[in-house]
């Protein structure tokens, strides 16, 4: 029996082994695949790091940032994407630098072609969600004179408010955002692009802003 017990003890210590190497060969592979899964869900984009993530069955692109509010506290805002700001083409004319955040801003809504965009909505209420969250005053408006005056709400075009910012939502035959004037931009939309020329105009304003402070 003595002369058994010292045939085996080498076989269990060569199994043993083998254990701890199949182990740790486990552990390296474990890391390699949960820091390459990892990347994946992040990218940079124009000095940003945005993290892909899912919302129920959404694809959506978070980019977080701080910045100063009217107080002098430090906020955090997340801002939200539905479209990859990689792909995102709409072309930008103009300089986008917005006034002080105590002047009034309109959001004039042309509502013109609107109804058949199934996501104006969701792309009119992104821009005012990041004025406001921004800290920017915000009101709704309409670009024609009559239709406030019927519907009894502020008129705002690229004329009338020359100390405030207007942006001018509209359906157009080509998706573009255009500074018009001092303090005016026209978010045009082919093809019920509202989502898509929003989300530039929101990720551009943060990309100028952050090159003026460089």
């Amino acid at each position: 029996m003595a002369a058994r017990k010292k045939k085996e003890k080498p076989l269990l210590a060569k199994e043993t082994k083998h254990i701890l190497i199949g182990l740790a060969v486990l552990a390296v592979l474990f890391l390699i695949l949960t820091s390459v899964f990892g990347k994946l869900g992040t990218f940079e984009y124009e000095g940003m790091t945005f993290v892909q993530e899912k919302f129920g069955q959404l694809d959506v692109f978070r980019y977080t940032y701080f910045y100063e509010g009217i107080e002098g506290d430090i906020l955090q805002y997340n801002m939200f994407l539905r479209v990859d700001p990689r792909t995102n083409e709409v072309p930008v004319t103009g300089e986008i630098e917005l006034p002080a955040k105590s002047r009034q801003m309109y959001v004039s809504i042309d509502t013109t072609g609107m109804a058949q965009c199934e996501l104006s909505a969701v792309g009119i209420s992104s821009l005012s969600a990041f004025l406001t969250n921004n800290q920017y005053p915000v009101k709704g408006a309409t670009p024609f004179e009559a239709e406030a005056e019927l519907r009894d709400i502020p008129f705002a075009d690229c004329q009338s408010h020359p100390e405030n910012a207007v942006f001018v939502v509209k359906t157009g035959d080509e998706t573009k955002v255009e500074k018009q004037g001092n303090f005016c931009w026209v978010l045009q939309a082919a093809d019920c692009e509202i989502v898509e020329v929003v989300e530039k105009f929101e990720v551009e304003t943060i990309i100028q802003a952050r090159a003026r402070e460089a």
